[in-house]
């Protein structure tokens, strides 16, 4: 397993994307940097979503797909039916 950390954050050089979409971008010149056929994205919050537009740019190079707490939207709302019977957030 190879762990990968976006440029800028940590002890990693460079600056920080400041797009999600650029995030992905990175993510997949990761993956084609060392020759890899395929990998296994997983992603955890804002890594979920980076996985998520990382595989959908360049499927061929995702062999499996894990996402954890990568929801649609931040905040109480999200976690909720789109007509819960609760009311507005």
């Amino acid at each position: 397993m190879i762990a990968f950390g976006d440029r800028g954050v940590g002890a990693s050089g460079g600056s920080a994307p400041d797009t999600i979409e650029a995030m992905a971008r990175d993510a997949v010149l990761f993956i084609r940097a060392p020759g890899f056929g395929q990998a296994g994205l997983p992603g955890l919050s804002m890594g979920g979503f980076i996985a998520q537009l990382s595989a959908a740019e360049e499927p061929q190079l995702v062999r499996r797909l894990v996402l954890a707490g990568a929801g649609r939207a931040a905040g109480r709302a999200s976690t909720r039916a789109p007509h819960s019977p609760s009311g507005p957030p």
